[in-house]
Parts: structure tokens; C-alpha cells; sequence
């Protein structure tokens, strides 16, 4: 009887730790929906450097046709 009360124990402590983390996911997911939104339209480090690189790009080849 007192191992099955040390298991139905450890069941419980289990699920109540699994259901807290569930929790704590579901906060997680919205705070994350949150800053998604926020960041809808902004342009991101690496995508603003290659089009830095494809404008200077054309821009010296402007300036070679251009005999600059």
C-alpha cells in the first residue's frame, strides 16, 4: 500500500509540474506574439547589409559608365 501511495505522490507532483510548464509556455508564446507584431515591417540587420551591398554595387557601376 505505501508504494502506491509513493507512486500516485509522484504522478501528481509530475502532472503538476508538467501543467506549470504549460503554463509558463502558453505566457511565453503570447509575450512572443507581442514582439512579432511589434517588429511587423522593421528591416532586419543582415537584409539593410545586402542591400547596402547592392546599392554601392550599382552605384560604382554608375559611376564607371558615368567616367567618374
Amino acid at each position: 500500500m505505501a508504494k502506491k501511495m509513493i507512486l500516485e505522490n509522484l504522478a501528481v507532483m509530475i502532472k503538476k509540474g508538467f501543467d506549470e510548464n504549460t503554463r509558463q509556455h502558453k505566457e511565453i508564446f503570447v509575450r512572443f506574439d507581442k514582439i512579432e507584431k511589434k517588429l511587423d515591417g522593421v528591416v532586419y540587420r543582415n537584409e539593410f547589409e545586402k542591400l547596402e551591398m547592392r546599392v554601392n554595387l550599382l552605384e560604382g557601376l554608375l559611376a564607371v559608365k558615368r567616367g567618374k
